[in-house]
């Protein structure tokens, strides 16, 4: 880590390390005091560079349009991701049965406040990237945190439920028509097999929220896609099109107040696939440079 800054390379050893680091493995101590040094390692870097910043900053107060720079935004857009699914972990497995209900309020409170900014990006971030990041951090947490929480044994955990606004729902969906559909304009497709875009799979998250729509909102929705997708853009890969597919089928069949079935397996499926084709790309990027 204090040589390679690398995402892919950092991404792979993470995932070793973890593996290492499993109880009952014969390297289970050894590596289980490597990861947390380099944790403490990360979390006082952290620390120094933030107060690095905020030095530069008030340096810098004749420079009114200074701001973080995008891609550490980007991180910490992330890391707040999972700080917050973290600590629901630590609630559910670890906290003291004393301390949940101090630790159920300041977790959702932290969920409010990360989730009220992640729809602002979402809507007005300064880059594509940021959008993408405040985006998909939403689709996990509305997933991670949904009614599921609700059948929980602990009252407190209940509480965690995150139950999204009308205008908040309207935020993904237009993120959605714009960065998925309107990628391309009427008459730009050509008529041979195309590849899919690749934020097709951000559609998987609206199919938990259509079954809440009245039956004339989806028809307009419905329209709508018809209108921005050509006939022959699914010829290409079906399996590459299936959340277009589902998305569009929620559309079709949600005459019923059920919810549809969720198609989280199929986008899990996916990120592993992907992953594993990163860590393949990794480990060839690994052995050209001649480390171990």
């Amino acid at each position: 880590m204090s040589v390679h800054t690398d995402r892919d390379v950092l991404e792979t050893c993470a995932k070793t390390l973890e593996y290492l680091c499993r109880e009952g493995s014969a390297t289970y101590t050894r590596c289980d005091v490597a990861r947390s040094n380099i944790i403490d390692n990360a979390v006082n870097k952290y620390k120094d560079s933030i107060e690095d910043w905020h030095v530069d900053e008030c340096q810098s107060k004749e420079n009114p349009g200074r701001n973080l720079p995008n891609e550490a935004l980007t991180y910490c857009i992330e890391a707040c991701y999972f700080a917050i699914s973290w600590g629901l972990y630590y609630i559910e497995n670890q906290c003291e049965t004393s301390q949940i209900a101090e630790a159920v309020a300041e977790l959702r409170k932290n969920l409010d406040k990360y989730m009220f900014a992640c729809y602002e990006l979402t809507r007005d971030g300064p880059t594509e990237q940021i959008q993408e990041a405040a985006y998909q951090s939403i689709c996990d947490l509305l997933i991670t945190f949904s009614d599921q929480l609700s059948r929980s044994e602990n009252t407190h955990v209940r509480n965690l439920e995150y139950k999204s606004t009308l205008d908040e729902q309207l935020v993904l969906n237009n993120f959605v028509q714009h960065y998925v559909f309107s990628l391309k304009q009427e008459g730009d497709v050509p008529e041979d097999p195309v590849t899919a875009p690749k934020r097709l799979l951000f559609l998987e998250v609206l199919n938990e929220f259509n079954h809440k729509l009245l039956k004339q909102d989806k028809k307009v929705i419905l329209n709508f896609l018809d209108r921005r997708i050509s006939p022959g853009m699914p010829s290409s890969k079906p399996d590459d099109y299936q959340p277009l597919n589902l998305y569009r089928n929620s559309l079709l069949h949600g005459e019923t107040d059920q919810a549809p079935v969720s198609s989280k397996r199929a986008y899990a499926r996916k990120r592993r696939d992907h992953d594993d084709e990163k860590m393949k790309r990794t480990t060839r990027k690994t052995q050209r440079s001649g480390l171990p």
